[in-house]
């Protein structure tokens, strides 16, 4: 019997879809849903050579506060979206 489901969530249209499979899945076997947030690496380019200064895009602060918006959009509307079922 399933009791527990895990989702991974990365704002893909792949995982929305598991995520309906899970909710579908859980309603059918009364199992509880758990959502994890995925995030992809930050890859940090290296300098062309020793000593070179390095920039980047953005900064490491507002980086970690795009990723925490982005994420939490995905985890809200997929929280929207069990509630409905």
């Amino acid at each position: 019997m399933i009791n527990r489901i895990l989702v991974a969530l990365d704002g893909s249209e792949a995982a929305d879809r598991a995520l309906d499979f899970a909710l579908d899945l859980a309603e059918k076997y009364s199992a509880d849903v758990s959502l994890l947030s995925v995030v992809p690496p930050l890859i940090v380019p290296r300098a062309p050579h020793v000593g070179a200064p390095m920039s980047l895009p953005v900064t490491a602060g507002e980086y970690v506060r795009k990723l925490k918006a982005s994420h939490e959009k995905v985890l809200s509307e997929a929280l929207k979206k069990a509630k409905r079922v």
